[in-house]
């Protein structure tokens, strides 16, 4: 009897223990939440530069794209700036100021922009900008 006892009574602890460590969860994730601002950012073109390169027995162009963006943080600081270049990520910056130099062949439609991350996990994404190039 005394064994069923013990056994019930420790259940009983486990379980309100159990219970309680769930409502502090709960709590600290609801507060952190809350209280992170997303970062800003805005993104610029440079002046871009025309390589002339040799592809394949053939000449072509090779374009490269400048961009700078500014991004700040009310409420913390940046970690990284990743650059997307025609939906693709090409470039990761952690140190300001946050620059992309990447090269393409496409010539017209190209688009750039970039994602803000803070040190909170918040993120937002840039204006988005375009640039096309003359043959």
């Amino acid at each position: 009897m005394k064994h069923k006892r013990l056994f019930i009574l420790l259940s009983a602890i486990l379980l309100a223990n159990t219970f309680s460590c769930k409502k502090k969860e709960e709590v600290v994730a609801t507060a952190s939440n809350n209280s992170n601002q997303a970062p800003t950012v805005q993104v610029s073109l440079t002046d871009p530069t025309v390589i002339e390169v040799a592809m394949r027995n053939t000449k072509g162009n090779l374009y490269t794209i400048s961009a700078e963006a500014s991004a700040s943080d009310a409420d913390g600081s940046i970690i990284k700036v990743e650059f997307y270049l025609n939906e693709t990520k090409v470039s990761t910056d952690s140190i300001a100021p946050y620059e992309l130099s990447t090269n393409t062949t496409q010539t017209s439609g190209n688009t750039v922009y970039a994602i803000a991350f803070d040190n909170g996990g918040a993120s937002t994404k840039s204006n988005v900008v375009s640039k096309s190039f003359t043959k």
